[in-house]
């Protein structure tokens, strides 16, 4: 596939790569952070979470919690923002 020779045709073409991409992600993202940990959790995930001893009153509730913010975290970054991945100082940078 060749490029148009067009520079504007070019940044139209890579911003709908980008989206493609980010809704990928986000799918991907979303559809692990929901599935396993809030509608059917896996009795494996709940044994390493007993075993580390490092959640609130039960397992169980740990691993909705987890579930529920990783997807909230990932749907929000998978919006479309005009931050960047990148920082100009280690104060500016953001994970989203």
């Amino acid at each position: 596939m060749s490029l148009p020779a067009d520079p504007e045709a070019n940044a139209r073409l890579l911003l709908v790569f980008k989206r493609v991409a980010r809704f990928c992600l986000a799918f991907i993202w979303i559809y692990l952070g929901f599935v396993p940990k809030l509608l059917t959790p896996l009795p494996f995930e709940q044994e390493v979470v007993r075993k580390t001893g490092l959640y609130f009153s039960s397992p169980e509730l740990t691993i909705r919690v987890i579930g529920f913010s990783r997807s909230r975290w990932e749907f929000g970054c998978s919006l479309e923002s005009k931050r960047s991945w990148h920082a100009s100082s280690p104060r500016d940078f953001s994970l989203c």
